[in-house]
């Protein structure tokens, strides 16, 4: 794997209700290059989405960026546009920042700027995506299935996100594929979407189901390091082990069986690096278990996971 490869951020939260975090982003902009980073910020649609990359330019040039540009993505034109391109060519950062990942990725997917970005990364920039941009840089987008809970009220005690794995509760659309063995949901903790994610493993066990609390950051750097910032921790589902479910037969919203989907926990402060030996260390110095080894090295590829058999799915 090449060591040029740059890092890409997923920042969990919603952007109405997590405010920017200066201590995370501080360490966002020394990955970029700090006092010498050339940022650019990639933001889609209307008013509102502009002023919030205003927000980011600033506190970007606080952190003492030595540029931050504002690439308004209104159309797939644009995406060709030199301009664009170049900016993206001198960047050492680039952040995404959108409402909604799926237009996102129709407006970047088989674009010259989609190339950019990939060239961009594989040079040594930080790809960063708060929010709905995390969700658009992995392998697929959750979206909602064809099945969705009963209204309730605010007095219902159980007035709350679906917790349990059901069929047809999520629906899978492509993404931009940066990490192509992960998908996020970036409204995990706020929203309790525990179901969401198993369900998501359960429809692709193939995909690690990863959900990042606000104000936190999964930082991945192929091949170097693996760590976890900010407030709070990471959710990782992996159905690589599955070896009994009944996602193919049941029926829309019912409640899934499943057996030995595993459950990770990383908190704020995890650290994993790589050895020049090929094996894993934490930040402590201590040696990585050959079963953390498998899930960091499934968190950093850049490259698909191998299909999990039919029989399961």
């Amino acid at each position: 794997m090449s060591k040029t490869l740059g890092r890409v951020i997923l920042i969990g939260g919603e952007p109405q209700r997590t405010p920017l975090d200066a201590t995370l982003m501080s360490r966002v902009a020394f990955w970029a290059g700090g006092a010498d980073a050339a940022w650019v910020i990639i933001t889609t649609g209307s008013a509102p989405r502009v002023r919030g990359a205003s927000a980011y330019r600033r506190l970007l040039l606080d952190l003492g960026a030595r540029e931050v540009r504002v690439l308004q993505l209104r159309s797939r034109e644009v995406a060709e546009d030199s301009r664009a391109l170049n900016g993206v060519r001198q960047a050492t950062g680039v952040l995404l920042l959108a409402q909604d990942p799926e237009q996102l990725v129709s407006l970047l997917v088989d674009t010259p700027l989609q190339a950019e970005l990939v060239r961009a990364f594989t040079r040594g920039a930080c790809i960063v995506g708060p929010h709905a941009g995390a969700a658009a840089l992995t392998a697929r987008i959750v979206g909602p299935g064809h099945w969705a809970p009963p209204p309730q009220t605010e007095t219902d005690a159980s007035a709350m996100a679906d917790v349990h794995p059901r069929a047809g509760l999520v629906s899978l659309n492509a993404g931009l594929g940066l990490l192509p063995g992960l998908v996020l949901d970036h409204h995990y903790c706020e929203k309790q979407r525990w179901g969401r994610l198993v369900s998501l493993v359960a429809l692709s066990p193939d995909l690690l189901g990863v959900g990042v609390d606000a104000g936190t950051a999964l930082v991945v750097a192929p091949g170097r390091a693996v760590e976890v910032v900010g407030q709070g921790a990471v959710t990782i589902f992996d159905g690589g082990r599955l070896s009994h479910s009944t996602a193919s037969h049941a029926s829309s919203g019912q409640l899934l069986g499943l057996c030995h989907v595993q459950l990770n926990t990383l908190p704020t402060g995890f650290s994993f690096r790589w050895r020049r030996n090929g094996e894993g260390a934490m930040a402590d110095g201590s040696r990585a278990s050959a079963t953390l080894l498998q899930l960091m090295r499934a968190i950093s590829s850049t490259e698909a996971r191998s299909p999990i058999s039919p029989k399961y799915r």
